[in-house]
């Protein structure tokens, strides 16, 4: 019988059998709420599965910054979903989901009066998500639906963008892309199935991978709303 995976310190939940690839969100997964960077403990375990299956993200991080949160455990990761699914990674394959901005300018006008910050995800100038950081949360219901407006003016079509909220934090990025999307075009590029993959994640932004593959875990802090997504709720 193989020597079976563990997610946390005992008692750890097991899976009965290595997947050929498991993926990862990054921060309230691998990186505890708060933390800057992986701790010891789970750097060692994650180490441990990376002897039997591949290792790969999925996460709303950029890809320079999660690999800075896995420390030393970045050289096991084989690939991921970054940015909530607006570039993806996978052997010489990097790709990016390119985002039209030109609504930017009018974003930006409203900064002030419902207290958002705007970050742009780009690769040489070329931008595959934007990020609005609501700090007035008493303002953010308005400005998440002021935003929404602008995008379907701007656009004519509001079906050219997708809107992820995650928290207090508002991400936008071109349709058809999320974490799910690009788990997807990673399986078809590494030639596996669902059946033969496993999810983790803690966010409501996992609900879809957490509900599209048969075998998905939801950490210890997940809502309920996400264990109830998830195949599997690995709780305290």
């Amino acid at each position: 019988m193989p020597e079976l995976v563990f997610f946390r310190p005992y008692p750890a939940f097991r899976i009965p059998a290595y997947k050929k690839a498991v993926f990862f969100d990054v921060d309230g997964t691998l990186v505890s709420e708060g933390e800057k960077k992986i701790s010891e403990k789970n750097m060692v375990w994650l180490r441990r599965l990376a002897m039997h299956s591949d290792i790969f993200l999925a996460t709303s991080l950029p890809y320079e910054e999660a690999m800075r949160k896995l420390s030393s455990a970045a050289d096991l990761i084989k690939g991921g979903v970054f940015a909530g699914g607006g570039r993806v990674r996978v052997g010489k394959l990097d790709k990016i989901h390119l985002m039209n901005t030109e609504w930017l300018d009018e974003v930006n006008k409203w900064k002030g009066i419902y207290g958002f910050r705007v970050r742009a995800y780009a690769k040489k100038d070329l931008v595959y998500k934007v990020t609005l950081t609501f700090e007035k949360r008493n303002y953010m219901e308005d400005g998440v639906a002021k935003i929404a407006e602008i995008l379907k003016s701007e656009q004519a079509e509001d079906t050219l963008f997708q809107i992820v909220m995650e928290q207090n934090r508002m991400q936008i990025l071109a349709a058809g892309t999320g974490k799910l999307e690009g788990i997807s075009e990673i399986c078809e590029k590494i030639s596996v199935t669902f059946d033969e993959i496993a999810v983790f994640g803690n966010d409501e932004a996992d609900i879809p991978m957490l509900s599209a593959v048969p075998f998905s875990v939801a950490v210890p802090g997940s809502s309920e709303k996400v264990r109830n997504a998830a195949g599997v709720w690995r709780g305290e």
